[in-house]
């Protein structure tokens, strides 16, 4: 038989448990903590997320406005390695 933690959480004493195991938790986690909490830090993480987007965009923006994201198509074709900072990547002879 494989142990999987996973699995012991969820119906031992976790977000499934039916309270016999452990009186002290009650049923379960969500019943423990309350689905408040569970909602609250659901919302906190999707508004972290967001934000990231957000402020990752802009940040790409202002950096392509001020020096670009990506080189000219002749310096693509000549080599990003060459054109930006004059070195070689592959050297094959």
């Amino acid at each position: 038989m494989v142990y999987i933690p996973l699995c012991h959480w969820l119906w031992s004493g976790g977000i499934l448990a039916d309270g016999s195991p452990n009186a002290v938790v009650g049923n379960g986690a969500l019943d423990f903590a309350g689905r408040e909490l569970l909602l609250a830090q659901i919302g906190a993480t999707l508004i972290t997320w967001g934000l990231a987007l957000v402020a990752s965009f802009v940040i790409l923006k202002v950096v392509d406005t001020l020096v670009g994201l990506h080189g000219s198509a002749e310096e693509e074709i000549e080599g990003l390695d060459l054109s930006q900072h004059g070195e070689e990547g592959y050297i094959l002879i």
